[in-house]
C-alpha cells in the first residue's frame, strides 16, 4: 500500500464518520458479541450516554427486556436480509417514556453476522431513527 492510498483510506474513513454523525437519526453498530461498537451523536442523545459509555455496554442492557429489537437482529443475521418492524416500544425507566419507534435492521455488507438497524420515532411530529449494526467498528 502506498502512502497516498493509505492517506486516501484514512480520509474516506473520516468522511464516513462525518456522514454518520451528520445523520439526524441514532446509528448504532453492534458487534457479533452484542456489544456497541459505534454510536453516532444522535445515538448518544437517544440513550443519554456518551459513545465511550455505550461502547462498554451490550445492546441487551440498553433496551428493555424482551424487546423485539434483539429478535430482529437475530433474524437478520440468520436470513441475511433486511427487516422492518413498526411501532416498537423501547420505553423504559432508563430511556424514558414515549419511545415508540419504527425499526429497520439490515445486514452490513462484507461483515459476517453484521447488521445495521435504524429506528425512527413512530409518533408525529417527532421522528427519531436509531440504527443498529453488528460487526467491527469503523476505524478512527
Amino acid at each position: 500500500m502506498t502512502k497516498s492510498s493509505a492517506s486516501d483510506g484514512s480520509q474516506n474513513q473520516a468522511l464516513a464518520l462525518a456522514v454518520l454523525n451528520a445523520v439526524q437519526n441514532p446509528v448504532i453498530l453492534v458487534d457479533a458479541a452484542g456489544k456497541v461498537a459505534f454510536a453516532n451523536w444522535e445515538a448518544e442523545a437517544f440513550f443519554g450516554a456518551s459513545a465511550a459509555h455505550l461502547a462498554k455496554a451490550k445492546i441487551s442492557s440498553l433496551i428493555p427486556f424482551g424487546s423485539p429489537l434483539l429478535a430482529l437482529i437475530d433474524q437478520v443475521r440468520e436470513r441475511k436480509a433486511p427487516v422492518n418492524e413498526y411501532r416498537v416500544d423501547l420505553s423504559s425507566p432508563r430511556l424514558g417514556q414515549e419511545k415508540l419507534v419504527d425499526l429497520y435492521v439490515a445486514p452490513v455488507a462484507g461483515e459476517p453476522d453484521s447488521v445495521a438497524s435504524s429506528s425512527r420515532n413512530a409518533r408525529w411530529p417527532t421522528r427519531s431513527t436509531v440504527s443498529w449494526c453488528t460487526g467491527p467498528p469503523p476505524a478512527p
